[in-house]
């Protein structure tokens, strides 16, 4: 089973693949590329706290935990990008960055919870 910890290091090992790659396609990483990358980082470490800290292991449990972080990671994207908005000059780049990184890290995430949920289930 994939606990909090693993979890944790896959976060930052796609978030420090993501950084490496736009460092050099763009030759350097600009300020709001790197506010977009931290705030993903920081909320898919939350989220996986919710997701994969707690004592009861059944699956009702797990559907619950996935939907409650699900919920929150959706709240606080559109938040932080509305924020952003207003706040820094040039959102297009920090949508992007953040949108792809959000994509990614989302897309692992789900694939993640579908592996542990089958694990659990043999």
């Amino acid at each position: 089973m994939i606990n909090w910890k693993t979890a944790s290091v896959i976060t930052l090992l796609i978030s420090g693949i993501y950084s490496l790659v736009a460092y050099f396609l763009n030759s350097g990483l600009t300020k709001t590329a790197i506010v977009a990358i931290i705030s993903v980082t920081t909320l898919f470490f939350l989220v996986n706290l919710i997701q994969f800290v707690g004592k009861q292991n059944n699956p009702e449990s797990r559907v619950q935990r996935f939907m409650i972080g699900t919920s929150i990671q959706m709240i606080v994207a559109l938040f932080t990008i509305l924020i952003v908005r207003y706040t820094l000059k040039d959102f297009k780049q920090f949508a992007i960055y953040f949108m792809i990184l959000f994509g990614i890290h989302l897309a692992i995430q789900a694939t993640l919870l579908i592996y542990s949920a089958r694990k659990n289930t043999n």
